[in-house]
């Protein structure tokens, strides 16, 4: 398990240090843009690590990629302000629903009554959020700078 955390880890570094050397002259847009599309990588790849959950890591794996989320989602945020006025309204949005979503998500985690159901509610709640990231941040198109 640590090797796939490591190795998550890794892509994500990987991915932001292409957009780095990709944004690098850029203008504040462009930077914020890649800041958001950073972030929505990692968010991407956090939704994996829930899916992938087994039993005796379930509970505090799920905390600590709920809190990756988070934390991306406030990198979002504070991005949001220098993104192009089209871009901001269409992170907005996704950022509203997704973060009802990743509530819920959280509230059914820590409302978990034992391990033995942990895996099964965990996954449940990774894949409702893997379906609002579908339907949000995954239609950010981060192709075009």
């Amino acid at each position: 398990m640590v090797w796939k955390i490591v190795g998550a880890v890794a892509a994500v570094v990987v991915v932001a240090i292409v957009i780095v050397a990709i944004t690098g002259g850029d203008s504040k847009s462009d930077e914020a843009l890649a800041k958001v599309c950073g972030a929505r990588a990692d968010i991407s790849q956090q939704l994996k690590t829930l899916q992938g959950l087994t039993p005796g890591s379930a509970r505090e794996q799920a905390k600590q990629s709920l809190q990756a989320i988070a934390d991306d989602l406030r990198t979002i945020g504070d991005a949001r302000a220098d993104l192009s006025d089209a871009r901001r309204g269409e992170v907005q949005s996704a950022n509203d629903t997704f973060v009802a979503s990743v509530k819920d998500a959280a509230g059914s985690v820590t409302d978990l009554a034992s391990l033995q159901t942990a895996a099964g509610d965990v996954k449940a709640a990774a894949q409702k959020l893997a379906q609002t990231y579908a339907a949000t941040y995954g239609k950010i198109d981060c192709n075009e700078a």
